[in-house]
C-alpha cells in the first residue's frame, strides 16, 4: 500500500526537529567550557613576582605571591602558566595569609604555549614557585628575561628582584623604582607596575656580571667560629668519657648505699631508746609499791631498816 504524500512531509518535519535538537545539544556542550571560564572571572587583588637568580640552584627561582580578589567565590579552580621548558613547579601552596600556606594537589598539562598547572584554591592566598633553567650564562655575563603571560586580571602587580652574592654591574629593564637592603643582608630591587587586564603582558629583563658559580644560599651556611683542632690529644677527653661517667655512677651508687645504711641504723636505734623510759618507770612504780611504813607512828622507813627511826618500834615487812 502506497503511503500518502502528507505522511512523508510529516516524517520529514519530525526528522528535521530531531536534527535541530541534536545540533543544539552539541553546540551547548562545545560552548559550555568557554562560558564557564568566562563566568569564573578570576581577579587577583595583588600579585608580587619575585626573581631570585642563582639562589640555591644555578637557575632562576621564580616565586608568585598572589591574593585572590574578595569578589572571587571560593573554592575556585586556578591555572598558572610556566614556560614550556619547565616540567614541574617547585611549590604550589594555598592558605589564609602569606606565610601560613600549605602544599596542595595540582594537575599538569604541557602544551606548546607553556606548562599549565591547575589547582583548586580554597583560601585566598597562593604561593607558586618554579625554577627556570633559562638563565643565560656566557662566561661571566648573566642574562634573563621574564614574561607575565596575562592569564588573569591583577589589581596591583609588582616585581621584586634579588641581587645575587658576588654580582656586579646589575642592570634591570625597565628600571626598578626602589632599591633596599633586606634583613638577610641582600640587595633587593622593587618595581610597582600597577593594574593589569587579563590580556596585558609584562616583560622584564636583567643583566649582571658574576665571575663565580657560588650560590647565594651558601653565604648563609653556618661557619665554625674558629679552626677545628686537628691535634688528636684534644679529642682525648671524649675517649675517656664513658670511664668518667662510669666512675661518677659508682660514686653515686656508693653514696646512696651509705645513706640507706645510715638511715636504717637510725630507724632501728631510735625505738630502743624510747623503750628505756617505760622500763625505768616500772621500776620506780615497783619500788614505790614495796615501801615500809611504821605501824606505830606511820613514818616511812628507809630500805634495809628493821626499826623505825622515829619511835624505835620494830618494823613489819608484811
Amino acid at each position: 500500500m502506497t503511503k500518502p504524500e502528507s505522511y512523508f512531509k510529516m516524517e520529514k518535519n519530525v526528522l528535521s526537529k530531531k536534527f535541530t535538537v541534536i545540533l543544539a545539544v552539541c553546540l551547548a556542550i562545545l560552548i559550555s567550557p568557554i562560558y564557564s571560564h568566562a563566568q569564573e572571572h578570576i581577579t587577583l587583588s595583588s600579585l608580587e613576582v619575585n626573581l631570585w637568580p642563582e639562589f640555591d640552584q644555578p637557575a632562576m627561582l621564580v616565586i608568585y605571591f598572589a591574593t585572590l580578589s574578595p569578589e572571587v567565590t571560593l573554592p575556585v579552580e586556578v591555572t598558572l602558566r610556566m614556560p614550556a621548558h619547565v616540567d614541574t613547579p617547585n611549590a604550589v601552596a594555598n592558605g589564609p595569609t602569606t606565610g601560613a600556606v600549605g602544599d596542595i594537589f595540582y594537575t599538569r598539562q604541557m602544551t606548546g604555549q607553556g606548562t599549565f598547572i591547575t589547582f583548586t584554591a580554597t583560601m585566598p592566598v597562593i604561593q607558586f614557585e618554579y625554577y627556570d633553567p633559562d638563565l643565560i650564562k656566557p662566561g661571566g655575563q648573566r642574562h634573563y628575561q621574564y614574561i607575565w603571560p596575562g592569564d588573569y586580571a591583577v589589581e596591583s602587580f609588582s616585581m621584586r628582584v634579588q641581587q645575587p652574592i658576588g654580582a656586579t654591574d646589575f642592570r634591570i629593564s625597565p628600571a626598578i623604582s626602589t632599591e633596599f637592603q633586606g634583613g638577610d643582608g641582600l640587595v633587593y630591587h622593587n618595581l610597582d607596575v600597577g593594574s593589569l587586564q587579563p590580556s596585558d603582558t609584562f616583560q622584564i629583563s636583567l643583566d649582571y656580571t658574576k665571575q663565580t658559580d657560588t650560590l647565594t644560599y651558601e653565604s648563609f651556611q653556618i661557619q665554625p667560629s674558629g679552626p677545628i683542632p686537628s691535634d688528636p690529644s684534644s679529642a682525648l677527653p671524649l675517649q675517656y668519657l664513658p670511664w668518667v661517667l662510669g666512675f661518677l655512677g659508682i660514686v653515686l651508687i656508693t653514696a646512696a648505699g651509705l645513706w640507706y645504711w645510715q638511715s636504717s641504723r637510725s630507724a632501728v636505734t631510735e625505738p630502743t631508746r624510747k623503750r628505756h623510759k617505760p622500763i625505768r618507770k616500772d621500776v620506780d612504780e615497783v619500788t614505790e609499791s614495796i615501801s615500809i611504813y611504821c605501824s606505830q607512828c606511820g613514818k616511812r622507813a628507809h630500805t634495809g631498816d628493821r626499826f623505825c627511826r622515829s619511835c624505835g618500834s620494830r618494823l613489819r615487812k608484811e
